[in-house]
């Protein structure tokens, strides 16, 4: 019943009932993504120069945090430069292992894969194993972003590319044509069946 805008420098705003307050927590802060940790309710905000604010102490301080994501394992947090994280105490890291110069823009999971959406492709992660997956413009990876799981399939946003779909060992643009050269940079799903990009 309330919208949450995150605006660079100002914060967090909360609009409700045709006013808008910002959260105090927030003020001042570049704020790159949030997520609710649905047993305590909490809020928790990923930020550019914040690391996470949200918890008794900040978390993953100085590292650029580009995207959050909760699941039943627990809460990741994908950042610029510096991989993935899972986050238990001060955070450690999940993927890559010493791999630099990694920018996570989004995490998802499906089933016990962990899903990572960065800027030279898509990661799965099934345990031990890793799998790869890039989508090319002119001989370099695609930027991707937002992967989401619909039926079973994962799909992905990407930099000049649209919307994308993996198909056996390679992403598909799929969706209206007019977005294949777009940059999307968010998919959410409104309803059952109806999503928005």
């Amino acid at each position: 019943k309330s919208i949450w805008v995150s605006i660079d420098v100002i914060g967090i705003a909360k609009y409700k009932q045709h006013a808008w307050n910002k959260i105090p927590l927030t003020a001042g802060i570049d704020i790159t993504s949030m997520v609710q940790i649905p047993a305590s309710r909490k809020i928790v905000f990923g930020t550019y120069n914040h690391g996470i604010i949200g918890y008794d102490k900040p978390i993953l301080t100085n590292t650029p945090v580009a995207s959050l994501y909760y699941n039943q394992a627990g809460l990741f947090a994908g950042t610029l430069r510096r991989g993935s994280f899972k986050i238990d105490g001060e955070g450690k890291s999940v993927f890559p292992s010493g791999t630099p110069d990694l920018d996570v823009n989004g995490i998802t999971s499906f089933g016990d894969s962990i899903i990572l959406a960065t800027h030279r492709g898509l990661y799965i992660i099934e345990g031990a194993c890793v799998k790869y997956y890039a989508k090319k413009v002119l001989g370099y990876p695609v930027s991707l972003s937002c992967p989401i799981v619909i039926n079973r399939s994962v799909y992905v946003t990407g930099m000049m590319a649209g919307l994308m779909k993996l198909e056996g060992d390679s992403l598909a643009q799929v969706g209206p044509e007019k977005l294949n050269r777009s940059t999307v940079y968010v998919m959410r799903q409104l309803a059952p069946l109806e999503y928005v990009v």
